[in-house]
């Protein structure tokens, strides 16, 4: 690393380039609003009361406080693309900075609701059983990372049925649909 960074500084001298020297193509901004208010809703704290008797007490989600103004965000990720175009030695962003982009958003969120973002950009749907695999966790766990989520606005849940055995499902809101891979 340091070997990287002595080589990289001696070709580009920290001020050499000025931001605006390193061309974004017009439709990344709306891509960067994107991921920012992704990152924005997802990071929004989650509350939570205690609900049940005896040893069933648990957590419950309730609702979200505020989320943090993605506008800052977009500007970290247009921060963060030019620096990765620079060390790659161009000058104008491409799919690739987009792509660090997205990677650095999914891997910001809260690790606990982490893994089950990562399943639905490859799946439709994801189910309690799925996510509580990929948690680590149970399914009672998994249930409460899917409420969070849901309040958060990033998913939608359908109710499963004992009688047919149906398990409680997640997709992406259509909001967020785009996150597919």
């Amino acid at each position: 690393m340091q070997d990287f960074l002595l080589d990289f500084f001696a070709k580009t001298p920290i001020g050499s380039v000025a931001s605006e020297g390193i061309r974004i193509p017009n439709d990344f901004y709306e891509r960067f609003a994107k991921w920012a208010n992704f990152l924005s809703k997802a990071r929004a704290e989650v509350k939570c009361e205690k609900e049940g008797e005896g040893k069933s007490k648990d957590w419950t989600p309730i609702a979200i406080g505020t989320p943090e103004a993605p506008h800052k965000i977009v500007d970290y990720f247009k921060d963060l693309a030019r620096g990765h175009s620079l060390i790659e030695g161009r000058t104008e962003l491409n799919d690739s900075d987009l792509a660090l982009v997205g990677h650095v958003a999914i891997s910001s969120v809260p690790g606990h609701l982490r893994p089950i973002l990562r399943k639905l950009r490859e799946a439709e749907e994801v189910d309690v059983m799925e996510s509580a695999v990929a948690c680590a966790v149970g399914r009672k766990a998994a249930r409460r990372y899917m409420s969070e989520l849901t309040l958060l606005g990033i998913v939608e849940v359908t109710k499963g049925s004992p009688q047919t055995q149906d398990r409680d499902t997640a997709k992406l809101s259509p909001k967020f649909t785009w996150l597919k891979t």
